[in-house]
C-alpha cells in the first residue's frame, strides 16, 4: 500500500510539472503525449491487475488515472488564469498605442517607441511560470492598423485586431 501511495504522489507531481513544462516550452504536444502514455500505462496495469487479482496494482492504476484527470483540470485552470493576466497586460499596451496614435497620427514601428512617454516598460507575455515572451506586434499587415498577439498553449495564439477592436484566438 505504501508503494501505491508513493507512486500516486510521484505520478501526480510528474503530471503537474509536465503541465507547466509542456505549456512553457513545448506546447501541448508533449503534454498530450505524456498523458497518452500514462493512460496506456493505466490500461496495462488494469489488465495486469485483473489477471493477477492484485489490489495494489488496481490501486496504482486508479492513482495514475486520478493524477491524469487532476493534471488536465489544473492545467486548464492555469491556462485560463495566465491568459487573462496576459490579456490585461496587453490592454495596457493597446491603450498606450491609442495614445501614441492620437499624438503622432500613426502607430509606432516597434513597441519600444512607447517607452517612457506612454508606458513605463513594455510588458512581456508570461504564459508560463518559467517562460516570458515578447508580444508580437505588427503594423505591416494593414495600412493604418496594427496587430498585437501572444502565444497560447497547443500552438495557438490570441491576437488583437485594431481595425475591429477585438480579440481573436486561432492557430
Amino acid at each position: 500500500m505504501r508503494r501505491a501511495l508513493l507512486l500516486l504522489v510521484i505520478s501526480a507531481c510528474l503530471t503537474l510539472v509536465s503541465t507547466e513544462l509542456a505549456f512553457g516550452f513545448w506546447g501541448s504536444g508533449f503534454y498530450g503525449l505524456l498523458n497518452f502514455c500514462l493512460v496506456g500505462l493505466c490500461g496495462v496495469l488494469v489488465l495486469f491487475a485483473i489477471k493477477k487479482k492484485s489490489k495494489s496494482i488496481t490501486a496504482l492504476s486508479a492513482s495514475l488515472a486520478f493524477a491524469i484527470v487532476t493534471s488536465v483540470i489544473v492545467s486548464n485552470q492555469i491556462t485560463g488564469s495566465r491568459t487573462k493576466g496576459v490579456t490585461r497586460d496587453a490592454e495596457v499596451v493597446i491603450s498606450a498605442l491609442g495614445e501614441y496614435h492620437s499624438v503622432y497620427g500613426r502607430y509606432p514601428s516597434t513597441l519600444l517607441e512607447l517607452v517612457p512617454d506612454f508606458i513605463y516598460e513594455v510588458p512581456r507575455a508570461r504564459v508560463s511560470v518559467f517562460v516570458e515572451r515578447d508580444f508580437y506586434y505588427s503594423t505591416v499587415w494593414k495600412e493604418g492598423e496594427y496587430w498585437l498577439s501572444f502565444d497560447l498553449p497547443a500552438f495557438m495564439a490570441k491576437g488583437y485586431d485594431s481595425e475591429s477592436s477585438s480579440w481573436q484566438t486561432g492557430d
